[in-house]
């Protein structure tokens, strides 16, 4: 235990150099800058300090679809802290830059490299093909924060593909159930008074899992496969779409979209979902900028995803009305955990992931049969904002 709180103190005196360095850019959506990697003049990268040196070191290769992705950055950020504690681990992370064709290359290049293991998020992107091109090459393969691949595909790629996730239709159920609430106690909510929940919501990208479980699970009719349907119709309350767009998880992207919806639509709007905090953000910029949410002006209650920092910030202050946790130390130390074991040639379990170092104990994660590593979600409010949620990223 008291090699537990060690580490954990190292890892929050990494974040919080790494935070004072790029807070700016990942909550403002601008992208953070990176070195060009040797070996493709196509693809940019953030290179981390190596664990270890000597020739056993694995090239341990992290991809993000977009550094400017604040949830993706504390990721990164925790890898890059907890990578130096294992050893071993030659870390390089790239940028996709929100870019298919950017990404594409940075994959192709990991493999004309010959990289010994890799971890991508990329939601644009079907798993299929990445395992594909990945198994081909005989490079093991973490997907995670990304669209969930199928059984099959993961079982004939069985030992050296796995997949780190968080359980989206639950973020979606802790939306609706805040909303719902929200509704139920707070009659002025509904702004023209005629009991139906006129809402806006604004999606990550079209087709991405996470982003589908969670209208799914909080203004849809459901969309996993045991049909559940979304919260609020679960408890009887018309919905009304107002507007439904993409906002590619980016804040700055969002606040335009939002400022247009307020230009066509304002006095309809009554409640905003957004599928991820940064877009949470960006749309309470473009009601703050309408007028909405400051002082003497009307409350339109808004829910994310993530409780982020600048998340939790905007919960504290009030514009942010609540959002749900996910975790990004079990999402970035699932990825360590399992490239470790793979380089020291173990295999990917539950009890060997949580044997690689102290700090994974009290992650509580596990590995199924198929490769899959799942982290979960809770309600973040004013009632209960987290005084610590370990590295301050």
């Amino acid at each position: 235990m008291k090699r537990f709180f060690a580490i954990l103190l190292a890892v929050m005196m990494v974040f919080s150099l790494a935070a004072c360095g790029s807070k700016d850019n990942s909550s403002s959506g601008s992208s953070s800058s990176g070195s060009s990697s040797s070996g493709s003049s196509s693809s940019s990268s953030s290179s981390s300090s190596s664990s270890s040196s000597g020739d056993e070191d694995w090239k341990f290769a992290v991809c993000l679809s977009q550094f400017s992705d604040t949830f993706l950055t504390n990721c990164r950020r925790n890898i890059e802290a907890l990578a130096p504690y294992v050893g071993g681990l030659d870390l390089t992370v790239y940028d996709g830059k929100n870019d298919n064709t950017e990404m594409t290359n940075i994959h192709d290049m990991l493999i004309i490299q010959g990289v010994d293991v890799v971890a991508t998020n990329d939601p644009a992107f079907e798993p299929e093909v990445v395992i594909e091109k990945f198994m081909a090459a005989g490079i093991p393969l973490i997907l995670w924060n990304g669209n969930e691949p199928p059984l099959d595909l993961m079982d004939k790629y069985h030992g050296q593909v796995f997949f780190v996730g968080s359980a989206a239709h639950e973020s979606g159920i802790v939306m609706g159930q805040a909303a719902l609430n929200w509704w139920q106690t707070h009659p002025e909510s509904d702004r023209n008074g005629d009991g139906i929940m006129d809402y806006v919501y604004l999606q990550g990208s079209i087709g991405h899992i996470h982003n589908t479980l969670r209208m799914g699970h909080s203004v849809g009719d459901g969309s996993d496969e045991y049909g559940r349907p979304g919260v609020l119709k679960a408890a009887g309350i018309p919905l009304n779409e107002v507007a439904n767009e993409t906002a590619s998880y980016n804040r700055a992207e969002a606040q335009d979209v939002m400022t247009a919806i307020i230009a066509a639509h304002g006095d309809e709007i009554e409640y905003v979902f957004a599928s991820n905090d940064d877009m949470a953000l960006g749309a309470i910029d473009a009601l703050k900028g309408a007028g909405y949410l400051v002082e003497g002006g009307t409350y339109i209650p808004v829910f994310g995803v993530d409780a982020t920092v600048v998340g939790q910030e905007a919960i504290a202050d009030g514009t942010l009305l609540a959002t749900s946790l996910n975790d990004p130390i079990a999402m970035g130390g699932a990825c360590v955990a399992i490239a470790k074991c793979l380089q020291e040639g173990k295999e990917v379990n539950t009890a060997n992931i949580r044997a690689v170092g102290d700090w994974m104990t009290p992650l509580n994660l596990e590995v199924d049969e198929h490769g899959f590593v799942w982290t979960h979600y809770k309600e973040i409010n004013k009632d209960n904002i987290p005084a610590d949620l370990g590295p301050p990223v």
